[in-house]
């Protein structure tokens, strides 16, 4: 496999995957935050942050999904 040059840094692929999950699990990581206040919010029927939860989640995915534009 042939390295990939950025800049001053060369990365081949398995560098490039590592960096890929990185970048992967620091989006997921908030996102499962918001899904477990979500369930304990539910959990507990507080309905007011069960909803601003729900809506904090969906941007969080609806973001991750269609992207920055």
């Amino acid at each position: 496999m042939e390295p990939v040059a950025t800049g001053d840094l060369v990365l081949s692929a398995t560098g490039l995957k590592v960096v890929a999950a990185g970048i992967s699990l620091l989006i997921f990581l908030p996102a499962l935050r918001v899904a477990l206040m979500l369930w304990a919010f539910l959990h507990d029927r507080d309905l007011l942050f069960s909803g601003i939860s729900m809506l904090v989640l969906v941007i969080i995915v609806l973001r991750a999904t269609l992207g920055a534009s």
